[in-house]
């Protein structure tokens, strides 16, 4: 017992360590996030927020709603794709998608990746495991996507001068569609070669840290098993254009905001520069309701490009509150299907 107690002593007080390092973690991050919000609340009033919000049309609203639904719906059918599901549940995995989207933008600390794999453990008869591989594989597709809208974005800036499109910016998209495409049909051995150099590093850094290697790389492996379960026409044609049609529709809702506040930006300039709000969903971390964060994002992106600090502010907020209020209707609205369907 002698022998056991220092053990258990060492144990109980790096946990304390650690628990103590993840709460000043949190708290840090919760303070950046609150400077900025506080920040960009100072540097514009409720009056000059009104006389934008005034600007939007009943017309455009109801569009850029659409176009939100519109994107939820394609998030659930790439879902559904990803865990090889049939369409008698596309309703279901639309409700996950739209709870889970709601739930990552509002939970702080990321914690609302974690709804997916729950809600499909809840309300389908796959486990958590399932559900948190199939996130993953969702997210890299989103990743790839989302690289490839910004470097077209950056080509068409850098290929065009007034109206002009030179013809180099060709060039560049079609090299960035091939280099997406071999992304993609070399997804699962980019994710072997990642998973052996996690365990080479972590094997190098001591005995605990080797074992938590040898965990990743059993993560690693499930992934690639998962990925190899899928389709030739999954992997390679309906998760790849599920994941652009959802980006494009996102960045056209963005540029319809954009449009609506009377901001002239081409559609190409309104990618680039909202690239830098979307940059911030790939963070590990987001404050409260990931406000302060994304406003930061999208204010520097579109100052960038010229646009009037209270201006891109002003706009930064008004498509966070349109993403958080359109879809806490919506999610509401899954979460009541999801319950009811459950009952029969």
């Amino acid at each position: 017992m002698t022998d056991n107690e220092p053990v258990i002593g060492n144990s109980y007080v790096g946990q304390k360590k650690q628990n103590a390092k993840k709460i000043l973690k949190n708290f840090l991050i919760f303070l950046i996030s609150s400077s900025l919000l506080i920040f960009l609340f100072s540097r514009i009033s409720f009056e000059a927020f009104e006389k934008s919000v005034e600007k939007f049309s009943v017309t455009e609203i109801l569009l850029i709603v659409f176009l939100y639904i519109i994107t939820t719906i394609v998030r659930g059918i790439r879902l559904r794709f990803a865990m090889k599901k049939k369409k008698k549940d596309a309703l279901k995995f639309c409700s996950f998608s739209a709870i889970h989207t709601l739930l990552n933008h509002v939970v702080p600390f990321r914690m609302g990746e974690v709804s997916l794999p729950v809600l499909i453990n809840k309300y389908t008869t796959e486990n958590i495991v399932t559900g948190a591989l199939s996130l993953v594989i969702i997210r890299l597709y989103d990743f790839i996507m989302v690289i490839f809208f910004f470097l077209m974005a950056v080509s068409y800036s850098m290929g065009t001068m007034g109206n002009e499109i030179h013809a180099y910016f060709i060039i560049i998209v079609c090299f960035l569609f091939i280099a997406s495409v071999f992304m993609t049909i070399f997804l699962s051995e980019f994710i072997n070669f990642s998973g052996r150099i996690v365990l080479k590093m972590f094997s190098r850094s001591g005995p605990k840290k080797a074992g938590i290697g040898l965990k990743a790389e059993t993560y690693l492996d499930d992934l690639k098993e998962k990925m190899s379960s899928l389709s030739g026409i999954d992997t390679y044609c309906l998760l790849p254009l599920t994941s652009f049609f959802i980006w494009l529709t996102t960045y056209v809702m963005f540029y319809f905001v954009i449009r609506s506040m009377d901001i002239k930006l081409s559609f190409m300039e309104n990618t680039l520069a909202s690239s830098a709000a979307v940059a911030t969903n790939f963070l590990p971390v987001n404050g409260l309701g990931s406000f302060g964060t994304l406003e930061a994002g999208w204010t520097a992106g579109y100052m960038f490009l010229g646009v009037d600090m209270d201006d891109a502010i002003i706009s930064g907020f008004i498509m966070h509150l349109v993403v958080v209020i359109v879809g806490l209707i919506i999610a509401l609205a899954g979460l009541v299907y999801l319950e009811h369907s459950k009952k029969k």
